[in-house]
């Protein structure tokens, strides 16, 4: 074997090469930098990651502890970030926070154990330790609950069916409150927009209902939670009233399924939402209220007929949601509000100047319906002092 001799070129360059390769691997190796949860050192523009989302957030609002907790300097309890969270800064065991009990005295917490799967730390009161302990989250979303936005309307028709139904979006949750924090009310749900339709399209159908019009109130968010602060659960949203509804079929309908529809016109009213839960002393918050149905007429100048089991004809419906029950209390005093009424169902007017005709079994020709919704439950309640609402 022949071994070709190295020249100075090759010795020259071989350290080089070396030192090369042993840059890029240094490079490649080097670990970029993390953002860390925020700590007493955290400033407003400082990039920290939500120990929730685990996403990185540019910190916005520092939130120290309040003036009265006695500590100098006072100290860094909480930090807002741009993804719409609050991310607790004292979260290990005997780190001390200041909150404020029902009769609005501060009061010195003092974290007792932490737990980075349910991500939430548990404190009690340092004066007592037999005290109940309640849960305070590493970070939560904190806003105030905002309303529905407008109906949304969906149009669809077709030889196998037309479909006209407007439905009001849903509240949002209110923020929970912690400490000196107060959480905010869940937001209302919008109201089911007005539906007026006049049909002209002939449907044969085995499986849906051959004119459906109908009117739905978008669902009231819930209460923010209250974790150990003066301030108690807040109300949930109440729901969005359903729409006025008019509908006039001048086209043949036919169905052949069970339970379907010649006509189906209704208006419903959007559930409340549950009021918020209190924790250590504080309160629960109560339900919000069920609105009412909008009033149902529906008219039929044509031919309608069913031959499923237990079809309708023409089936108007106008039905409330349901109240919003109240949250639950636990802690040294357990005390809750009161579930909620709900609304009323509106008036439901029908008529026939055409053909309707229906067989099977349990069928009807004509059905119309007006419901009140049910009011929500009180809490449950639990602590040394627990009233019921």
């Amino acid at each position: 074997m022949t071994t070709r001799p190295r020249t100075r070129q090759d010795r020259s360059a071989t350290p080089w090469r070396r030192a090369m390769a042993g840059l890029l691997l240094g490079v490649l190796a080097a670990p970029a930098a993390l953002a860390v949860s925020p700590t007493q050192a955290t400033k407003v523009g400082d990039t920290v990651t939500n120990p929730v989302t685990g996403k990185d957030v540019v910190v916005l609002e520092l939130l120290l502890d309040p003036a009265d907790s006695g500590a100098s300097p006072l100290e860094l309890a909480y930090v807002r970030t741009s993804d719409g969270y609050l991310v607790l800064v004292k979260n290990q065991v005997g780190d001390t926070l200041y909150t404020y009990d029902a009769a609005g005295t501060a009061v010195k917490l003092v974290v007792v154990a932490t737990d980075p799967a349910t991500k939430a730390a548990t404190v009690r009161p340092a004066a007592d330790p037999q005290a109940p302990t309640a849960p305070v989250e590493y970070a939560a979303p904190w806003s105030g609950g905002s309303a529905g936005d407008a109906a949304q309307n969906t149009t669809q028709s077709s030889s196998s069916g037309v479909r006209v139904v407007n439905v009001g979006a849903g509240g949002s949750n209110g923020g929970w409150g912690t400490l000196f924090i107060p959480p905010t009310a869940g937001g209302s749900g919008s109201t089911g927009g007005a539906v007026d339709h006049t049909n002209a399209t002939a449907v044969s159908t085995a499986t849906q209902v051959a004119l459906e019009a109908g009117s739905v109130g978008g669902a009231g968010g819930k209460g923010g939670d209250s974790y150990g602060s003066f301030w108690s659960g807040q109300p949930g949203g109440n729901g969005g009233q359903g729409g006025t509804v008019r509908v006039t079929n001048q086209a043949a309908l036919a169905t052949s399924g069970t339970g379907t529809y010649g006509i189906f016109a209704y208006s419903r009213s959007g559930p409340a939402g549950a009021g918020g839960g209190g924790y250590l002393w504080s309160g629960s918050g109560a339900g919000g209220h069920g609105s009412d149905g909008g009033s149902v007429t529906a008219t039929n100048q044509a031919e309608v007929r069913t031959t499923g089991v237990d079809a309708i004809g023409i089936y108007g419906l106008s039905v409330s949601g349901n109240g919003g029950s109240s949250g639950g209390s636990w802690g040294i005093v357990g005390s809750t509000a009161s579930g909620s009424l709900g609304g009323n169902g509106g008036g439901v007017t029908l008529t026939n100047s055409g053909l309707l005709w229906t067989s099977g079994t349990g069928a009807h020709g004509m059905l119309g319906q007006s419901i009140g919704g049910t009011g929500g439950n009180s809490g449950s309640a639990g602590g040394v002092v627990a009233t019921g609402g």
